[in-house]
Parts: structure tokens; sequence; C-alpha cells
């Protein structure tokens, strides 16, 4: 076993066997019902297992593998949130985890999802004054803005970030797109 940050397992696997013994049901049954069993390990409550999204179930050779996230005050988690497993007939033979645990609530972000592009246009070296920025809806979860002089919409969406001390605070992930900007090359 190796942990991450959050003080969770960040893989799990057992070279002489499986994790568990068969369990009962699909791919996806059987990674709840294993994640059930192990809540405490991920520091996590049977109820947040439950809780946890279905990414994707895929053959994998003779097995599964089961991809979960994990969502705090139904925010997305930033930079974690996901285990996946691979199950064999039944029974669970690795873990891989970013999970971080129940961290508690999220407060209100202090920040506009405006102010977030333009934090992210900044740390990219360019410009935009508020007046720049036009919503134009929201599409999966992620706010599109148009952004004067850049050649695609910018996204934004709220996350949930995890501290490793403890707790969660309110971000955004963004993504800026500008294929006219001025490459910038290092000689």
């Amino acid at each position: 076993m190796r942990w991450n940050e959050f003080g969770t397992p960040q893989s799990l696997i057992n070279y002489e066997g499986f994790l568990s013994a068969r369990l009962d049901g699909d791919g996806e049954n059987v990674a709840r019902t294993w994640l059930r069993d192990n809540a405490a390990l991920f520091q996590l409550t049977p109820a947040a297992v439950n809780d946890l999204t279905l990414v994707r179930s895929t053959p994998l050779g003779d097995g599964r593998a089961v991809l979960l996230t994990q969502r705090i005050d139904g925010l997305p988690v930033a930079g974690g949130g996901l285990v996946s497993l691979a199950i064999v007939d039944g029974r669970v033979a690795y873990v891989s985890s970013s999970i971080v645990g129940d961290r508690g609530a999220v407060a209100s972000p202090s920040v506009t999802a405006e102010r977030a592009v333009r934090a992210a246009a900044a740390d990219v070296g360019r410009r935009v004054a508020a007046d720049q920025i036009t919503r134009q809806g929201t599409v999966r979860g992620w706010e599109r803005l148009a952004v004067d002089g850049f050649t695609h919409p910018a996204s934004a969406r709220q996350v949930a970030l995890p501290l490793p001390q403890g707790g969660v605070v309110p971000a955004y992930e963004t993504f800026i797109l500008d294929n006219s900007a001025p490459s910038r090359s290092r000689m």
C-alpha cells in the first residue's frame, strides 16, 4: 500500500493474490461493495461511497476496470477524487486512488468565474479587463465566457479544492485558448 498526501490509499495491490474474496454483482457493484467494506481506509462513510459517481466500467482482459469519482458538496474535486479498481472474476485485484476522504462543506467562492478567467489569462501574460468578458451560458457544469481578443471562449467551473492539512476551499478550474496569441520562444 502507498498513501497519498490526504492520508488515503494511493495504490493497493496484493502480489500474492487478490484484495478481496469473490463478491457478487457486476463490476460497479463489486467495486462499491469493496469500497463500502473498506470505507474507513479511504476516510469515507458507506453513504459517501454510495454517492461516488460512476465514470466508466470498461472491459479489461478477463476483468473490468471501474472508475468512480468523488464530489464534495456536489462539486468535482480539483486534482483528484478518483478511484479505479481492477476486478477479475468478482475479486478486486488492484486499486489506484486519489480519493481525499470526507472533508466537510465547501464555502461559497469569494471570486466569480469572470475573475477566475481574468486571473488565468494573467498567468499566461494576457491582460483582460472585466468589460472584455461576456457570459455565454453553462455547458455540463462549465460556464462559457466570450473574451474579447481571444479566438475561443473561455471555460470555468467551480471545484472543491481539498487541503492536505484538512478541510476544503472553493476554487475555479479554468480553460483558456487563444490561437492568435504570439508564441513565446526561448533561445
